[in-house]
């Protein structure tokens, strides 16, 4: 093959492989951003616009600007978003 076919098919690779490398890091992320648990509150604390909560899945729960009707031992599933080893919750349910 000539020195410019191998440089144009060197090109279209390399291109591919980079859209390929974007499109995987963009998926990591959204996997990691929004998770759901299910676990035990082991300990719950509370200020006038936040509750902390220590569950069973060994990540600290914070829950902004909401009543929270719970009570150590209550089995519960948690979906929210891990941010320096807490969860931020989005949404808590009693189960």
């Amino acid at each position: 093959m000539k020195e410019n076919t191998l440089l144009k098919i060197a090109l279209i690779i390399t291109v591919i492989g980079i859209l390929l490398l974007f499109t995987k890091v963009e998926i990591q992320e959204n996997s990691f951003r929004e998770q759901t648990f299910k676990g035990t509150v082991l300990s719950i604390s509370k200020t006038n616009t936040t509750t902390f909560i220590t569950s069973s899945i060994n990540l600290n729960l914070v829950i902004f600007d909401s009543v929270v009707p719970l009570e150590k031992g209550d089995k519960i599933e948690i979906r929210g978003e891990i941010s320096k080893g807490s969860l931020l919750v989005d949404e808590l349910r009693v189960i």
